[in-house]
């Protein structure tokens, strides 16, 4: 009698095993095709490693193999025979039904999709009036943030609503899952719009069509709702200083970043006609493109810490200037967070819908290339400017923290200071999470850093002058959705 521990590979063993016979033929056969049919955008290795994690399914039944308390008992050739047979039918069993799964469950994805452009294709065409655009279906880009949970988002609406009584536009994403329909705001709402929307969806019947759904918001959620800046007692957006900063941002880019983002647009993929599996099968990326991004400026100033030129001085000085006259114009203004107590929050500036835009057109593309999985999809923002002085209204320095995005963006604003230096430390969840790695001094106006929400950092005390620090923090729902989160 002998003794020896037992580990996946033993559990696998049977695979490798010389003995004839369809079960030891089949079983390679079928984990070759679980590896291809899981998940084939995946690849290989990431599918072999799942298949792994799903063995854990498979302990209960160790006993029946002869194993107690990790140990293989080991009694005889012919019962070791016999118990090898044993685990090559029933890993060709799981097997088999994992494949038989994974297909029904393609199938419906596929029957979905089809189905949902179906739906977007006679919604279009009936144009009602408070339909400005449409855009999708697509499924989620990228396949960073597919877990192995329920629930998870597999297929995306946008949706833009506009009317009389809501001259800007209000966009909703849908998110498809299993039947299942969640909808987010791509704008910050209220409260109260949060939850009219959230207690909407919930009342939604499973498979309810886009043809019910799109008119029911309208109805029943976005036009009861005040539009957007109304529900403070004036609205700032009438008595603006700088129109030009209430359309598009893309104007004011850097000619380098604006160079790399349209080297990034000719790269990515588009969505495949039938099935939509193609979008971000090959990524955002093109051959080439590090080398572009460090010849265009941009700089990796510590592990997953981007530096870069964003905004021209003008922009800075515009944007300035603004802030000044809100300031002044005696509204109501919130802090921006919970540790900084100075400065501004954009939305009371009613900037969020060009906060909105600037985050699709330049801040999606550069985290799906730099932070892939996390940053594919973002869909919602908190926007604000931080102001740090010597004396008056302002903070001195802030101390080491992460924020409550999946990707921050900041942008120096300019004015003159010393000091007050970004520190950036290791990520939660790693052991040198507070272990200072670098500090930064932001070369001008218009330079920016770009890093995950979960990358601790602060900024060091300001000897003179002042520094304006415009912030968006990125956040998205798809990836939470998902189980991702990081705490």
């Amino acid at each position: 009698m002998s003794w020896k521990v037992v580990g996946t590979w033993d559990i696998l063993a049977p695979l490798t095993s010389p003995q004839k016979g369809y079960v030891s033929c089949f079983a390679p056969v079928g984990l070759a095709a679980f590896l291809l049919v899981a998940a084939p955008d995946q690849g290989v290795t990431a599918n072999f490693s799942l298949y792994f994690a799903h063995l854990q399914f498979l302990f209960p039944l160790l006993p029946l193999l002869g194993v107690t308390n990790g140990q293989l008992h080991n009694d005889g050739a012919k019962t070791s025979q016999q118990r090898c047979s044993l685990a090559m039918g029933v890993l060709t069993l799981y097997t088999s039904c994992s494949l038989v799964a994974l297909g029904v469950s393609k199938t419906l994805q596929l029957d979905d999709f089809r189905r949902l452009r179906r739906e977007a294709s006679a919604l279009l065409g009936e144009r009602p009036s408070f339909l400005r655009s449409l855009e999708g279906p697509r499924r989620l880009w990228g396949h960073g943030m597919e877990g192995v949970g329920l629930g998870r988002p597999e297929i995306i609406v946008d949706i833009d609503f506009q009317g009389a009584t809501h001259p800007q536009p209000i966009s909703i994403r849908l998110y498809f899952s299993e039947g299942k329909i969640n909808a987010r705001w791509l704008l910050p709402s209220s409260p109260r719009g949060e939850d009219k929307l959230k207690s909407f969806m919930e009342s939604l019947l499973r498979g309810s069509p886009l043809s019910h759904v799109v008119p029911a918001l309208w109805e029943q959620v976005i036009s009861p709702e005040a539009p957007w800046g109304a529900t403070r007692s004036t609205s700032y957006r009438a008595r603006t200083l700088h129109r030009e900063l209430y359309g598009s941002w893309l104007s004011f880019l850097d000619p380098n970043l604006l160079l790399l983002l349209k080297r990034l647009q000719q790269g990515s993929t588009g969505t495949h006609t039938a099935c939509g599996r193609c979008v971000g099968k090959k990524g955002p990326s093109f051959p080439g493109w590090r080398q572009l991004f460090l010849k265009l400026g941009f700089e990796e100033i510590s592990r997953g810490v981007y530096a870069f030129q964003a905004m021209t001085p003008r922009f800075c000085s515009l944007f300035l200037q603004e802030l000044s006259w809100f300031e002044h114009a005696g509204l109501r203004r919130s802090r921006p967070n919970s540790m900084n107590k100075y400065g501004t929050v954009l939305d009371e500036m009613d900037l969020s819908p060009m906060i909105a835009h600037f985050q699709q057109q330049v801040l999606q593309p550069l985290s799906r290339l730099l932070f892939p999985g996390i940053g594919d999809e973002l869909d919602g923002h908190h926007a604000f400017v931080v102001r740090y002085r010597v004396e008056g209204a302002g903070d001195m320095d802030l101390a080491p923290h992460r924020d409550d995005s999946e990707v921050t963006f900041n942008l120096a604003l300019g004015r003159r200071w010393a000091g007050c230096e970004l520190t950036f430390c290791g990520l939660m969840q790693d052991q040198d999470v507070y272990h200072h790695r670098l500090s930064h001094k932001f070369p001008g106006e218009g330079w920016a850093v770009l890093h995950l929400g979960r990358q601790v950092h602060g900024t060091e005390k300001i000897r003179w002058g002042e520094r304006a620090n415009l912030v968006i923090w990125s956040r998205s729902w798809a990836w939470r959705a998902a189980g991702r989160i990081h705490v």
